[in-house]
């Protein structure tokens, strides 16, 4: 596997061009597997192939896979304060490896088979992004830009032929999805002793399917997966960030002087989670159809440099989660496990604690759930 890059820079009156390409490449080597993906095995065994139908060696009959990116960047300053820019860029994913490999020997052992696909092509996304930064001083800027990105290619499970009662789940290019918005950046480099930055984007992220098991999943139980597009497991609508940071600088007492203040603070809309189990579903349940609670977390970090000979001597002090807040990040499907639950303070019995403290297990049962809890720490560190 290799991947290659070239860029070059235009300046033509008012432009900037920032044009390039990129090479991927890869080759699975002496791989055996059957030519026809959807149809890989004998029935009845063929004596001589084994199980496998019209074997090939993925090495003589595709050899090393090309791949090339285009990517395009323009900006145009249209006063000594505005930019206008633009940007069209497509990027490529190979799928992860085991997606190419898993069970490539065709066993029928199991119930529930997964294939790989020797054949999956790269997973593609085509980026589009429009946009102004305007400098309000020499130190503070504002940059609002939109974006689009068409993507194609995901992975997914398909059932394919029957043999011996086992069915067969192979890993094909089946799936989209989409992701539009925009992003506001407020940027004030460090002058007079701090530094802050403040970003803010909207995103909504859409597809079929968020996962690349789902597609089995829905065929296993004999339903049919959605072909509507619908908010993917990372979509979170709104994002805030905000970063602050204050200086002293070197003064002629060592203690005194080259201490750092940082704080960070995040904030998000909740993400989508699936308020029926798939598993246990006897019709087509609804994708993401809850929300979580919004999240949020501040953390600290306040440091102090100290020169030694041509080193940097650097202690720190970090608080994550200073306000301790219960972020809640993940529901697993279906009640009782729902949202609602793990968030309930109902108290029917009227004894003071919410119902899901009298289960031993509790409302953090699942430690996957909840984000970390406030902690900190405590740390050196040597820079050349």
């Amino acid at each position: 596997e290799w991947g290659i890059y070239f860029r070059d820079k235009i300046e033509m009156g008012g432009l900037i061009v920032n044009a390039g390409v990129r090479f991927d490449s890869y080759n699975l080597g002496d791989l055996e597997f059957s030519g026809d993906a959807l149809d890989p095995l004998s029935a009845p065994v063929d004596e001589e192939t084994g199980q496998i139908k019209n074997p090939v060696n993925w090495k003589d009959a595709v050899g090393s896979k090309v791949y090339f990116s285009p990517r395009l960047g323009i900006s145009h300053p249209i006063t000594e304060r505005d930019v206008l820019h633009f940007s069209y860029n497509h990027f490529l994913q190979r799928p992860d490896w085991r997606y190419f490999y898993e069970n490539i020997s065709y066993s029928t052992e199991g119930a529930y088979e997964e294939i790989g696909n020797p054949e999956l092509e790269p997973q593609r996304t085509v980026a589009y992004e429009v946009g102004f930064t305007h400098q309000f001083t020499a130190n503070l800027k504002v940059d609002v830009t939109g974006y689009y990105k068409d993507i194609f290619g995901w992975v997914q499970q398909s059932q394919i032929n029957k043999l011996a009662g086992t069915r067969f789940w192979i890993y094909e290019n089946a799936d989209w999805g989409a992701v539009k918005g925009f992003e506001v950046a407020l940027d004030k480099r460090m002058s007079n002793n701090f530094s802050a930055d403040v970003n803010y984007t909207y995103m909504v992220t859409s597809g079929r399917l968020s996962d690349p098991q789902l597609g089995g999943t829905y065929l296993w139980r004999n339903l049919i997966a959605p072909s509507d597009p619908h908010p993917l497991d990372h979509d979170q609508t709104h994002t805030l960030s905000i970063k602050f940071a204050y200086y002293v600088p070197v003064s002629r007492n060592p203690l005194l002087g080259d201490w750092t203040f940082n704080a960070t603070g995040r904030f998000g809309s909740g993400f989508p989670y699936d308020t029926q189990d798939r598993g246990s579903a006897t019709t087509v349940p609804a994708e993401n159809d809850g929300r979580l609670p919004a999240t949020s977390q501040v953390d600290l970090r306040i440091q102090k440099r100290f020169a030694v000979n041509k080193a940097n001597l650097v202690a720190f002090f970090e608080v994550y989660n200073v306000l301790n807040h219960e972020n809640m990040v993940y529901a697993p499907e279906g009640v009782p496990y729902s949202a609602d639950w793990y968030q309930s303070e109902e108290d029917r019995d009227g004894n003071g604690l919410a119902d899901h403290y009298l289960d031993p297990e509790g409302r953090y049962r699942d430690w996957t759930v909840w984000s970390e809890p406030r902690h900190a720490k405590l740390g050196l560190e040597i820079n050349w």
